[in-house]
């Protein structure tokens, strides 16, 4: 059986020990001369020396075993290929790299193509098997099996079963490595075919009992059962015997009248037989049985035997009829390639057999053989669409079509084909799933996921988010540039469909999926796992301007998408401990929007500090505070913690105008004697105030509120917290005077502020309203901004001229 090794990777190579040079003499023998006269060995070659043998630094491995549905490391060595004269049996010995000894640099070269023979470096030889292989240091010591049992993986990967049904694994450092022992163990397998096979098959014949199996009838299923079980209990190879025999015989075919006559006579205890010879043939744990099962006649067949678990004898399973009744087939685009169509049928019985038909039956050794073929078939159904433009081609002119009924119904289809095919790509390797979805975004899926969004069918709508959601898990840049082409066409992007969507909120888990993914695309500096260290840089990241993206979304998107927490009253016309009664379908909606704007507050710098002091959506997000959902409240606090981790001093001033805190207290006070989450997160928010020490905050709390700061201090929940923010305060009021008069005697840039001062003052900066043709936008800020800068950390110049103004002049 085959397995797959995605998990499995060399690790570095690490310095190598003992660089000491075996000594060496005159050797002007025979063989010596034949010796120099042959080619050099690789670096990566095992040679005998005496009694043991030798390998180069290519030969080191990381050697795997499956345990429990996962690759367990079991250690790094170097590999050899060893004939083992006693026993006459070859084998592949690893040997643990902490117990290998190095020879030092031999007289073996590596000569790369074409290279001069003077460029030639000497390589370091390890000791790998000596004498005696009765030793406890070995990863890996066993013999080469004849039958075809070994597979090579992903270049530098050779898996195979081991005889007692153990799935394990090679992963060398080195491709030439590699290719070394793959052609020893080929050679080794020619060798038992050509000289060994057929004695060794008539002594092994000779040495097992026979077996056969009596011509199935009702009347002899318990004989069959008995022999059947016995015979696989046997050994391992008797086991082999048993199912060539039921191969050969196509003896599960002969079976399928019995299970029709026993139906029609409703004999309930030979169908149970006929289940328990089935589960015994699928224990036997063997990749051939089950895909002679897979085929039409004998699957159904099969699954019927199923469905008579005697476990449960008054229930029956409804397999066949969910089999022919429920699971279509729905061909969206023509295959060209047949043998792709019927694995596309094997596959989903497969699934089904593995995940409903022998739940709860399976050992862990079929379950392991059960995945490991659903993961190839899978793999080879996704390389095949990828590899394949006619596919993609004969997909876009399904969408290109006049939308009609007849078209409506295709359009959905492949909606769903394109989702079933990443759910089968999120299974296969990493190389193989980036290169799905790059296929994805150049075949034109994008446009498909925006047809799907815009239709009123929430199946649609799920599939085509789940399908958008893996494509920016794997390539996020690929769909901002897409959004950014639609942009320049003058078309509705991808983003403001998600955001319209978001806003309806018909479906409370969709809307929570389009929240992550707005907010996946609005992280300029994601680019997905394609482009990760884990990916590697499987793919070449495509041209994404995030200065233009993020130009584009401040200059009105990100309005838009706020939009209805803007709608929510203000703050400041309601009176503290005041509560408003909002509409629950909104509920869930502002706790994502406020989740939305705490990401671009921390990620986006000064162009969401400039948002939020131009938008003055603090003042509507602030009334959330007086809403009597305890969630909505503590989305607003989260938004204010995130205003305060900004350290930005015109932000800080913004809230003061808006006596953001004032209302914070206000609630603290109302919700301390219950002792809940909300006392909680606002603790947390006067906590933070105190550790960063926000003197212009916390000056402001004690001369606003000072009553309230008191009452709090009493308080046996906020009490303790409550007075460390007073005594905070206290300190920095003793300490301000002599620090404000010495910070202003010696600052170098008096005449400048002051300058800067009277335009604040001065009608003209009192008219400037951004967006507009008499100032310059967002684009003209970076050279006001980078001056500021020099002389205040984090300052923005056309930021502290907004926030000097009076609040109605940027309400407006």
């Amino acid at each position: 059986m085959a397995v797959s090794v995605e998990a499995a990777s060399p690790v570095a190579h690490e310095e190598s020990v003992g660089r000491e040079r075996p000594p060496s003499g005159p050797d002007t023998s025979a063989e010596s001369r034949h010796a120099a006269e042959a080619p050099p060995l690789l670096f990566s070659s095992t040679m005998s020396r005496g009694g043991y043998h030798q390998c180069g630094s290519g030969r080191r491995v990381k050697f795997y075993v499956l345990e429990n549905q996962a690759w367990a490391d079991r250690g790094t060595g170097y590999c050899a290929g060893v004939y083992d004269e006693k026993h006459d049996e070859a084998l592949l010995v690893a040997r643990k790299e902490e117990t290998c000894t190095s020879l030092g640099s031999v007289a073996d070269l590596k000569v790369a193509e074409g290279a001069e023979d003077g460029d030639a470096q000497p390589q370091e030889y390890i000791l790998v098997v000596s004498e005696s292989l009765a030793s406890d240091d070995f990863l890996l010591h066993a013999p080469v099996i004849k039958e075809d049992v070994y597979q090579r993986q992903q270049e530098t990967l050779v898996v195979w079963t081991a005889l007692d049904g153990t799935d394990v694994a090679l992963s060398f450092q080195e491709l030439e490595g590699c290719n070394e022992v793959w052609d020893f163990i080929t050679e080794v397998q020619s060798h038992f075919v050509l000289s060994r096979g057929m004695e060794y098959g008539k002594t092994l014949a000779a040495e097992l009992p026979p077996f056969e199996l009596p011509t199935p009838t009702l009347a002899n299923l318990d004989t069959i059962q008995e022999e059947l079980r016995a015979s696989s209990l046997h050994s391992v190879a008797m086991r082999d015997k048993v199912i060539e025999w039921l191969l050969k015989e196509d003896y599960i075919r002969k079976l399928t009248p019995l299970l029709e006559e026993a139906e029609a006579q409703h004999a309930l205890p030979a169908l149970h037989r006929l289940y328990q010879i089935m589960k015994t043939i699928l224990l036997l744990n063997d990749n051939l049985v089950v895909e002679y099962l897979l085929q039409d006649d004998v699957f159904y067949a099969a699954a019927g035997m199923l469905e008579y678990n005697p476990e449960h004898p008054h229930l029956k399973a409804s397999y066949r009829q969910h089999l022919s009744d429920e699971a279509k087939f729905h061909q969206v685009v023509d295959f060209g390639d047949p043998t792709i169509l019927a694995k596309i049928f094997e596959t989903y019985r497969l699934v089904y057999l593995k995940d409903v038909m022998l739940a709860g039956l399976m050992d862990d050794g079929l379950q392991s053989m059960l995945s490991s073929l659903v993961f190839f078939y899978q793999n080879d159904i996704v390389n095949y669409c990828v590899n394949d433009p006619q596919l993609w081609t004969q997909l876009a002119q399904v969408y290109r079509a006049p939308t009609t009924d007849a078209t409506r119904v295709q359009k959905a289809k492949g909606v769903i084909f394109v989702q079933h095919l990443c759910t089968m790509g999120k299974q296969i390797q990493l190389p193989g799933r980036v290169a799905l979805f790059r296929c994805l975004v150049d075949g034109g899926v994008l446009p498909i996921i925006e047809y799907a969004l815009s239709t009123p069918d929430a199946a649609l709508r799920a599939a085509a988010s789940d399908i958008l959601s893996s494509l920016i898990e794997y390539d996020a840049n690929s769909v901002r540039a897409y959004i950014l082409k639609e942009v320049r066409d003058g078309q509705t992007p991808l983003l403001c469909r998600l955001q319209v969507l978001l806003q309806d909120g018909q479906d409370p888990a969709l809307c929570t999926q389009w929240t992550e993914t707005v907010r996946v695309l609005m992280d300029v500096n994601m680019d997905g796992l394609s482009h990760s260290p884990v990916g590697q840089g499987t793919l070449p990241k495509p041209r994404v301007d995030a200065d233009e993206l993020l130009t584009w979304l401040y200059d009105g998107t990100m309005q838009q998408m706020l939009e209805p927490l803007l709608q929510l009253p203000d703050m400041q016309t309601l009176a503290l401990g005041q509560s408003i009664t909002l509409d629950p379908s909104r509920w869930m909606l502002y706790c994502h929007l406020c989740d939305l704007l705490c990401f671009v507050i921390e990620n986006h710098s000064f162009r969401s500090q400039y948002y939020i002091l131009t938008s003055n959506v603090c003042n509507h997000v602030g009334s959330l505070l007086h809403a009597r959902n305890k969630h909505l409240r503590l989305a607003a606090l989260r938004v204010l913690r995130a205003c305060v981790s900004s350290h930005n001093q015109f932000t800080y001033r913004h809230l003061m105008q808006l006596d953001v805190m004032g209302h914070v207290l206000a609630l603290l006070q109302r919700e301390a004697p219950r002792d809940n989450l909300v006392s909680s997160a606002c603790l947390g928010l006067c906590e933070q105030l105190r550790h960063d020490n926000v003197r212009p905050l916390l000056n402001d709390m004690a001369q606003k509120h000072g009553d309230i700061l008191e009452a709090l201090r009493t308080d046996p929940v906020a009490g303790q917290g409550i007075g460390a923010l007073i005594q905070q305060q206290a300190r920095n009021q003793t300490d301000s005077s002599s620090d404000s008069d010495d910070s202003v005697a010696h600052s170098p840039n008096v005449d400048e502020a002051a300058a800067e001062q009277d335009y604040f003052d001065s009608e003209e900066a009192l008219d400037v309203q951004p967006g507009t043709e008499e100032s310059p936008g967002l684009e003209g800020l970076a050279p006001l901004w980078n001056r500021r800068r020099k002389h205040e950390d984090e300052e923005d110049d056309l930021a502290e001229r907004v926030a000097k103004r009076p609040l109605s002049a940027r309400q407006g």
